[in-house]
């Protein structure tokens, strides 16, 4: 078994899991709620990893784009928007060097990324580079 293959089994095993549902289910209601999602709104998902949150936010209405740094995680995201036909805009991207506009997007979720990334100061910065003056950043 590869690393990428692991990883996505890992994501796989958690979200079947009891407490994986439980976990997922409280942390989707919360970021839901803090983000407030609607339709019309622009949210970027910055480490998707396999895609579930961003598609939960898409059911919602909202335009969503997702990035993660795993292109491995991308395909599977990307294969799971697919089977829950999903219209999300996945990509591969590094949250230190986010290939978006200034003032892009109205809410920024970076959910369980920030120990995972190197310069933490850094993709904060980017973070906020993206957002809309009076955007939400959710991390």
């Amino acid at each position: 078994m590869t690393r990428e293959t692991s990883l996505a089994a890992s994501y796989e095993r958690w979200r079947t899991s009891e407490l994986g549902q439980i976990t997922d289910t409280l942390e989707h209601r919360l970021l839901i709620e803090l983000a407030r999602v609607m339709p019309g709104l622009h949210l970027l998902d910055v480490g998707c990893g396999d895609g579930a949150l961003a598609i939960r936010f898409a059911r919602l209405g909202a335009t969503i784009t997702a990035v993660d740094a795993d292109p491995n995680m991308i395909a599977v995201a990307r294969a799971r928007a697919v089977a829950e036909n999903s219209s999300v805009q996945f990509s591969v991207a590094d949250a230190e060097q986010l290939p978006f506009a200034d003032d892009r997007f109205d809410v920024l979720v970076a959910s369980a990324l920030l120990c995972l990334v190197p310069n933490r100061a850094v993709a904060i910065a980017e973070m906020a580079r993206v957002l809309k003056p009076g955007g939400r950043l959710i991390v």
